[in-house]
């Protein structure tokens, strides 16, 4: 009630939302896409500066939309048959290395060097019954790099949030990636996202791990300072805390005692600038949108995006809840 009776705001300028919209998948095709188009869209992101590029998707399975599965396999049967011809192995060597999407798509986040991947928390254990535990395992050690720097914690104090398991990338994209946070968000009773949760722990290993939102802030504070940017947790009985250290100075963010931050919404759907993932790769924007900028990429077309409520707005996208966050901090 109090920000709709303060009514909209105008939104900072260093965030842009790239949108998987109606717009691209009409151009582009059905969702998901094959990874080489991540890999066409991080090269330009590299070639047009963009301080930091955070996506509020997960790239959690293998990309076999060009046959790759059925090429390696051909290649391995002809091997196993001892057939001899190396213009047909060259061929097939070929041909796999051009099918190999992920490949493509990770050597655009090495280059890069400035990508952040999302991925999520799972707060019950059926949801994952379908998926291998070494798989799962995996996932998790995915993402330990991205841990908080500093933690202070209190005796017999938790992290105030628990995930039970974790759905991140697959190896070959999260070990080419500058880092990792999660994008849960979590409503209030009534269904309305006021607060976002800047601490989850993985289970009972007391460490937290930060937000999409909160990364994509670090990356672009060491972007701007030059200087190491570390995330400082503190539990303990009297308060939760998050505060991030520059240049040994602490920033602190307010939060309750759940680690949650009360978002400050600037106004409905469109209070940040969009750009359509289609124009991006089609050349049809302008480098200088996205120089020194934070540049956040999720879905927005009807039927794949990620719905949310907010004070000002009953149906809002969930990357740009995100976009509020970033710039709140």
């Amino acid at each position: 009630l109090r920000l709709k009776w303060r009514g909209p705001r105008p939104a900072g300028d260093e965030v842009v939302i790239v949108a998987i919209d109606d717009k691209s998948l009409d151009e582009l095709g059905r969702f998901p896409w094959p990874r080489y188009r991540f890999a066409e869209f991080l090269k330009r992101m590299t070639r047009y500066d963009a301080a930091v590029v955070g996506f509020d998707i997960v790239f959690s399975e293998e990309d076999d939309s060009s046959g790759l599965s059925k090429l390696t396999a051909l290649r391995q049967s002809i091997e196993e048959r001892k057939l001899s011809s190396q213009e047909l192995y060259a061929f097939l060597d070929k041909a796999v290395e051009e099918a190999n999407n992920d490949a493509k798509m990770s050597r655009a986040l090495r280059e890069s060097g400035r990508a952040i991947l999302g991925y999520f928390f799972h707060f019950n254990l059926e949801d994952v019954r379908h998926i291998d535990p070494n798989r799962l395992a995996e996932f998790y050690e995915s993402i330990v790099p991205s841990e908080y720097e500093q933690v202070f914690m209190g005796p017999d104090m938790r992290v105030p949030v628990e995930g039970l398991a974790i759905e991140a990338n697959i190896k070959p994209l999260a070990e080419a990636a500058k880092g990792f946070g999660y994008f849960n968000v979590i409503p209030d009773m009534d269904g309305v996202v006021r607060q976002m949760p800047l601490m989850i722990q993985y289970r009972d290993v007391n460490t937290p791990f930060p937000p999409l939102s909160l990364e994509l802030v670090k990356e672009y504070r060491q972007h701007l300072t030059g200087s190491p940017v570390q995330l400082v947790a503190t539990v303990d009985p009297e308060e939760t805390l998050v505060s991030i250290e520059v240049d040994d100075q602490y920033y602190v963010i307010p939060t309750n005692r759940y680690g949650q931050m009360l978002v400050n919404y600037y106004g409905p759907k469109g209070s940040f600038r969009y750009v359509s993932f289609t124009d991006v790769v089609h050349d049809r924007v302008e480098p200088a949108v996205f120089e020194g900028k934070i540049v956040l990429v999720g879905a927005t077309a009807m039927g794949i995006y990620d719905v949310r409520t907010t004070p000002f707005d009953l149906v809002y996208p969930g990357v740009e809840v995100h976009a509020t966050v970033i710039d709140n901090i």
